[in-house]
């Protein structure tokens, strides 16, 4: 399923990840799927997300548009799920499941949320013409 959400100006592709318990009850986790934040100029449904034909890295979503045209982007925490060479530019990042992941753990008959940990990072893009 997706959900949208204006503040990172798109919607958010979230998948059923596994079946287990939670707190001794059945539940279903869902998590933020590792496309959620791409653009690409070859996928026409992600193209707008790329200004002046250019694209941010995998992992890295365009929110300036969002934000008064501030040069901002949206990520997972510690590039989570992003292009490998973001988390190697900056010293100290170790980018985990258990610490960053975005996930959502539903009682699945009655649809009820039992825990959300919607975890994202906000960067300020620099050098953007």
């Amino acid at each position: 399923f997706k959900v949208y959400r204006k503040a990172f100006c798109r919607t958010l592709p979230i998948a059923f990840e596994r079946e287990g318990e939670h707190d001794g009850i059945k539940a279903y986790w869902f998590a933020i799927q590792e496309n959620a934040f791409e653009s690409s100029l070859d996928d026409p449904s992600t193209s707008c997300y790329c200004r002046n034909g250019k694209c941010l890295p995998k992992g890295l979503g365009d929110i300036s548009p969002c934000w008064y045209n501030i040069p901002f982007a949206v990520s997972l925490p510690h590039f989570y799920k992003g292009d490998p060479a973001l988390v190697e530019a900056v010293d100290g990042l170790n980018p985990t499941k258990e610490k960053h992941d975005a996930v959502i753990i539903m009682q699945p008959q009655l649809g009820i949320p039992m825990k959300a940990s919607i975890r994202v990072q906000i960067s300020l893009l620099t050098n953007v013409s």
